[in-house]
């Protein structure tokens, strides 16, 4: 609360306290999952090595649907499932009233789908992979949210550091 600009007051501070402190807890989840991620993706053959692996994208089919999975890769993909789907139901309950209600509950009803889809399918190699990717530009996205409401250099430090790893992985890897 203390680091909150002064220009928001009373029930507006707390407010911004409470974004401040969720989006923290999304970076830190996001940091989590890209490390554990990385972990559990570094050895299969269709990670690439602009993605700090040793295979290649065009290997992402291959072995479908019977490949082999690394240990505990399961419980990578289930945790990302339980983290998405909590997102959603939260957004469902709680997100009314705001002003991207409805964008963003598709935003959420998509994105569950498609980790859902692609476990079920047994896509999980080139799943797993867009899931880790989105937690490496995600990381930079909560960060920034998170201090968006304080005075600090580091915001504009880390909205170039969003633009940066949004064009490299969401972009650049895929094209």
């Amino acid at each position: 609360m203390k680091h909150i600009e002064p220009k928001y007051q009373g029930k507006w501070r707390e407010e911004r306290a409470e974004k401040g402190a969720i989006n923290a807890f999304k970076a830190c989840y996001y940091i989590i999952a890209w490390v554990v991620g990385y972990y559990f993706l570094r050895d299969i053959d269709a990670l690439p090595s602009s993605l700090l692996g040793h295979g290649d994208l065009s290997k992402m089919m291959d072995e479908y649907p019977f490949w082999t999975k690394p240990a505990y890769f399961d419980l990578f993909f289930t945790a990302s499932i339980g983290y998405h789907l909590e997102g959603f139901v939260n957004h469902a309950i709680n997100g009314k009233g705001r002003g991207d209600y409805i964008e963003m509950f598709l935003h959420h009803a998509a994105t569950t789908a498609l980790i859902i889809t692609s476990h079920l399918a047994n896509c999980q190699k080139g799943g797993a992979i867009i899931l880790w990717l989105h937690c490496w530009s995600d990381i930079f996205t909560s960060s920034t949210r998170m201090v968006m409401d304080i005075k600090s250099r580091a915001r504009d430090y880390l909205y170039i550091s969003i633009l940066v790893t949004w064009a490299y992985t969401r972009l650049y890897i895929f094209f």
